[in-house]
């Protein structure tokens, strides 16, 4: 491929529980951040940093999200609108596919509302603009954090799901 990007739907909580290898992760939160056990992203420190995932003024801490990251373009194919289009794509895609995105399906279960469109971005912090033009917006509330040796925002979005 030339571009890739991962389109992943995020749990509720603090912490995501897989039984097999590679299946969610196990998250252990720290103040205003969160220590990733399965990533090898390293902040400056030499921790594995992630942003804070605490309610903010644009997530209520609660609300479902899927995130849309891992956005890659191959150099000579840069500049062409193809991450455009995945992203575009992806998120048409979501939106008609929201029982297939929520965390429990398509009803809602102990009191676990469905997801509801909002989209989260880890977006590098030099490309933080670009996100911009994609219709994200950056939430101050989730910080500046660390992943693969760069800079990261957290950005929202929010989508017309349809259920």
């Amino acid at each position: 491929p030339v571009a890739t990007l991962r389109l992943v739907p995020v749990s509720t909580t603090t912490e995501e529980k897989g039984e097999e290898e590679g299946e969610g992760k196990e998250v252990v939160v720290m103040e205003k951040e969160h220590v990733d056990l399965h990533d090898e992203a390293e902040g400056r420190d030499g921790r594995m940093l992630e942003p804070y995932h605490g309610a903010t003024k644009m997530w209520d801490g609660q609300e479902p999200y899927i995130k849309i990251g891992r956005m890659a373009t191959l150099a000579e194919y840069r500049g062409r609108g193809i991450a455009k289009r995945l992203i575009e794509e992806s998120l048409a895609w979501a939106e008609t596919h929201a029982a297939e995105l929520s965390p429990q399906g398509s009803e809602e279960v102990d009191n676990i509302p469905l997801w509801n469109g909002l989209v989260l971005s880890h977006a590098q912090k030099d490309v933080q603009g670009w996100w911009g033009k994609m219709g994200f917006e950056a939430d101050e509330g989730l910080g500046v954090w660390w992943e693969e040796g760069i800079e990261h925002v957290g950005m929202w979005r929010r989508l017309k799901a349809v259920k």
